[in-house]
């Protein structure tokens, strides 16, 4: 069966720690406003992604991805997949 790798690209990534002031100046200086990615529901934030609105826990990381799309990623998994560029 053939073998396949991921393109290397190189993407914008935000580690949310619950401070909401330096998501949202992350999100504004992608040219994003906050109110286009995130929802607040119950004091839990939401992204709005491709496949509608995910959790956005603490700790997680926001992944733009080449498209300009939005995605919570779990710290361990963002740390297996990505590194520095």
């Amino acid at each position: 069966m053939p073998q396949f790798r991921k393109k290397p690209v190189v993407i914008n990534a935000f580690h949310y720690n619950a401070d909401f002031h330096d998501l949202k100046n992350w999100l504004e200086e992608r040219g994003t406003p906050w109110e286009e990615v995130i929802q607040d529901f119950k004091g839990e934030l939401q992204i709005k992604s491709l496949e509608g609105l995910v959790d956005l826990p603490v700790g997680h990381y926001i992944i733009q991805g080449v498209k300009g799309e939005f995605y919570s990623c779990r710290e361990d998994i963002f740390h297996a997949t990505y590194e520095p560029a």
